[in-house]
C-alpha cells in the first residue's frame, strides 16, 4: 500500500468515520464486519473480528450478524466467514 493510500485511510477512515458520533463502538464495528462480509473483503475480516471482540461484541453476536447477512451473500460466503469466527 502506498503512502498516499495509507495517509488517506488514516485521515479519512480512522480520523473522520471511526470517530463520528451517533453509533457506539460496538455497533460501528459490527456494521463494519457485516459490510466486509457482504463485499467479500476477507483480508480485512480478521482484524475487524479482533476489533469487535475488543469493543465487547461476542462471537455469538458476530455469528448472528453473519447469519442475518446470509440471504445477501449466499451460503458459501457465509460459511467461510462463520469458520473465520469459529477459529478466532
Amino acid at each position: 500500500m502506498g503512502t498516499d493510500v495509507a495517509r488517506f485511510l488514516t485521515e479519512v477512515h480512522f480520523g473522520d468515520f471511526q470517530t463520528r458520533s451517533g453509533l457506539n463502538p460496538q455497533t460501528r464495528e459490527l456494521l463494519t464486519f457485516c459490510v466486509l462480509t457482504v463485499i467479500g473483503a476477507e483480508p480485512q475480516l480478521q482484524s475487524h473480528l479482533q476489533a469487535n471482540l475488543k469493543v465487547g461484541n461476542s462471537k455469538e453476536t458476530l455469528t448472528a450478524a453473519v447469519i442475518q447477512c446470509m440471504p445477501y451473500i449466499g451460503f458459501p460466503a457465509a460459511i467461510k466467514v462463520l469458520d473465520i469466527i469459529k477459529e478466532a
